[in-house]
């Protein structure tokens, strides 16, 4: 009873304070509530269900809840000082320039015509040798050859590269590119979703969801008005479909769910296992400041295949069970643990903080399209960011956004140049624009009482 009622404390304490923050900023506020979705169920599920967090050889009795439900609820309010307090003023000072440029359009319809269509030619060959037990290996790729490890990457990439064109469709005015640009989208889309179904993979249909909707949410989602009813409906149908295609792609995996309870069948889902690194980490007094460096280094780049931080935990509670592409996932704020031990919410909130900051940036233009694009983008990482290590807010910047980015910029023939500006006023020096809904003053605001476009915003040039 007591746990449970620190559970409801914790619930009303997070309400508060997202309702807070969603009025300054919708990307943040996004961010805050998916950290909350990796910590809710398994709040309720350790206390009240323990038979789930005992199948997964980490449950440590409440004594050990109560541990780590105070050093959440503590990592939760530094994070929220910060994000409110220190995240606006850094925004502040950031602008992206966006320069008009002849565009390539041809050249990109193209290339992401020939991704889906190489992988849909890997999945003919390969959806008969794979499912989601046996892809999970470290060994499968290995096995079967370069064209799996191919394959996997360009489904990954399509996913990314599928909300890019979905943003350029919905922003395209022309009729004929307008057309394209829906076949193509709807070609990567059954793509994705086959592949999806077939390697039992519910993570990149998560991300193209959170992306779509995102997207259509922030149309109409400014500082002086809520979104329109009629975009509510649409985006909560979406999602609901997004569900629904989730649950069949866990029924392809095998799972059955026979004998248990419609609430476990809830709380059960992989936004479960995570947290239990934690809670892993605090009964077993795990503290290696040294490891956590080396593995966000090492983990930022790309092919070092140095272990990941859960990997440590997991193999004091149930060893052998992870491998690079499977496992319990890692909870972000299992990290200030492992730096610092019970001190380690500051470090949560310090360095997730500047992580979200810092993806914050990419939506700090006063040009709506290319805003409305950015937040698509980064919020549909959120879920992965939640479930990872912070050199993942490196390590999805260079290989995932930026390739989205690019094709999205060559879609709208634009080109996109980094620069720092000290604080104060931006001067507009920019004409009518070529973008589609573009503005040269003002735009798209992500969150109520967010820093208007003078402050931050797109030069663009003809």
């Amino acid at each position: 009873m007591y746990c449970n009622a620190l559970i409801l404390l914790f619930f009303i304490f997070f309400l508060t304070t997202w309702l807070v923050l969603l009025r300054r900023d919708l990307f943040l506020a996004s961010a805050y509530f998916m950290l909350y979705v990796y910590t809710c169920f398994s709040q309720i599920g350790y206390v009240n269900y323990p038979q789930l967090s005992e199948a997964l050889h980490a449950y440590f009795g409440l004594a050990v809840f109560e541990h780590y439900l105070y050093f959440v609820w503590a990592s939760f309010l530094c994070l929220f000082l910060v994000l409110v307090l220190v995240a606006p003023r850094l925004n502040a000072t950031r602008v992206i320039h966006v320069q008009l440029r002849p565009p390539s359009f041809a050249a990109a319809v193209t290339l992401t015509f020939c991704v889906h269509a190489v992988e849909g030619y890997f999945l003919i060959l390969y959806r008969d040798l794979v499912d989601y037990v046996a892809i999970a290996g470290d060994d499968y790729a290995a096995d079967h050859g370069p064209g799996v490890v191919l394959w996997i990457m360009l489904f990954k990439y399509g996913t990314l590269l599928n909300i890019a064109v979905y943003c350029a469709f919905r922003q395209s005015r022309g009729t004929h590119g307008r057309a394209l640009l829906g076949f193509l989208f709807a070609t990567g889309l059954g793509t994705c979703l086959t592949t999806a179904y077939h390697t039992g993979n519910r993570t990149d249909v998560l991300i193209l969801t959170i992306g779509v909707a995102m997207f259509e949410f922030s149309q109409t989602f400014t500082e002086r008005s809520l979104p329109r009813m009629k975009t509510v409906v649409a985006v909560g149908t979406l999602l609901v479909l997004g569900v629904i295609f989730m649950q069949r792609v866990e029924g392809a995996r095998g799972s059955t769910n026979d004998g248990v309870s419609m609430v476990e069948q809830l709380i059960s889902k992989d936004f479960y296992a995570p947290s239990h690194v934690l809670i892993g980490a605090i009964a077993h007094d795990y503290v290696d400041i040294g490891e956590v460096a080396k593995s966000n280094a090492c983990n930022a780049l790309v092919l070092l295949n140095f272990p990941l931080l859960q990997y440590h935990i997991t193999e004091l509670i149930n060893p052998g069970v992870t491998t690079r592409k499977a496992g319990y996932a890692f909870y972000v704020f299992t990290e200030g643990y492992l730096a610092l031990g019970n001190c380690g919410f500051l470090y949560n909130g310090l360095v997730v903080g500047a992580g979200l900051a810092f993806w914050r940036l990419w939506s700090c233009t006063n040009s709506k399209a290319f805003n409305s694009f950015a937040l698509a983008l980064t919020t549909a990482m959120l879920a992965n960011m939640a479930r990872g290590q912070t050199s993942y807010f490196i390590k999805y910047s260079y290989m995932c956004f930026l390739p989205a980015t690019a094709l999205y910029c060559a879609l709208n023939g634009i080109q996109v140049r980094f620069t720092r500006l000290s604080r104060g006023r931006l001067q507009d020096v920019s004409r009518k624009s070529a973008l589609p809904h573009n503005t040269a003053h003002g735009g798209l605001t992500t969150g109520m009482g967010a820093i208007h476009g003078q402050h931050r915003g797109v030069s663009v040039r003809r």
